[in-house]
């Protein structure tokens, strides 16, 4: 059984399917890093019959027959976690710890791959939000390599990088950029080199 506001793919093993609100479309209560409280509130109502997910899971609770799933509200629940309303207190983390030294091993002719994830498919709201996806996201469709990387393997601008995208492969222009480390080629995620690390294929105006 699944819990979720959008069918995909991934629950096709699933025998059921319980619609849950998105959190625009219920009231809750988050902590944030600096331990505050911030309760919010519904802005919209629920689509069709989906429920906010306390309510699927204080229905499940009745079924079962547990005690104390009896709510009627996010504010009894955060009243009973949280009398005071304010803060939420943990034990502070200031136990020193001990970082071991990796050591890599590299060849001059090895890259390290690094992928970003886009804001707009950072969770399940925006990556299905198509006016997002649809407005001109050309500086995203680049690899950003250091220029100190780029002159070693004799590239420029001019040169074009090939990675694969739900197997079909495509040329993308090459960007020079301080930022990204020695040796490692920066790309978004929903791109995947199409040739294997560390081996690399160098063709002007084709291929890396």
């Amino acid at each position: 059984m699944g819990i979720t506001p959008y069918a995909s793919k991934s629950f096709d093993a699933y025998d059921c399917l319980l619609p849950m609100s998105t959190f625009t479309e219920s009231s809750g209560t988050y902590i944030n890093i600096s331990r505050q409280v911030q309760s919010v509130k519904a802005v919209v109502s629920s689509l069709a019959e989906s429920r906010p997910a306390w309510k699927i899971l204080r229905v499940l609770g009745n079924y079962l027959g547990y005690d104390d799933f009896n709510y009627d509200s996010t504010e009894e629940i955060v009243g009973e976690i949280l009398p005071s309303n304010t803060l939420m207190t943990y034990p502070e983390i200031n136990k020193p710890e001990k970082i071991n030294t990796i050591n890599i091993r590299s060849t001059t002719n090895s890259l390290q791959s690094y992928t970003i994830v886009r804001h707009e498919d950072s969770d399940m709201i925006v990556r299905r939000a198509r006016a997002l996806h649809a407005r001109d996201a050309k500086f995203s469709d680049v690899v950003n390599i250091h220029p100190t990387t780029l002159k070693r393997l004799k590239l420029t601008d001019k040169n074009l990088f090939e990675v694969e995208r739900n197997g079909v492969k495509i040329k993308l222009p090459i960007h020079s950029d301080l930022r990204v480390a020695l040796n490692t080629v920066c790309y978004h995620s929903k791109y995947k080199p199409s040739f294997k690390l560390p081996l690399i294929k160098v063709a002007d105006k084709a291929t890396l």
